[in-house]
């Protein structure tokens, strides 16, 4: 289990085994303690005639990286 007591970033690299386009959805699920809230982050990657993008769904809002 990871304790994270201030602002953290995780991250995760990612190794493109095609070159044909695709889309692909997840979700990041967490829990904020002590309040015990479970957190859902959607998000969805494309790859697109050479471009990857990743958006990440907030809310009603959505983020582009």
């Amino acid at each position: 289990m990871n304790w994270v007591r201030e602002n953290t970033t995780y991250t995760q690299p990612l190794k493109l085994n095609t070159n044909s386009d695709f889309e692909v959805s997840g979700l990041i699920k967490f829990t904020i303690e002590p309040r015990c809230s479970l957190e859902k982050t959607g998000y969805t990657i494309r790859y697109k005639s050479g471009n990857m993008t990743v958006q990440i769904l907030q809310g009603c809002q959505i983020i582009e990286l």
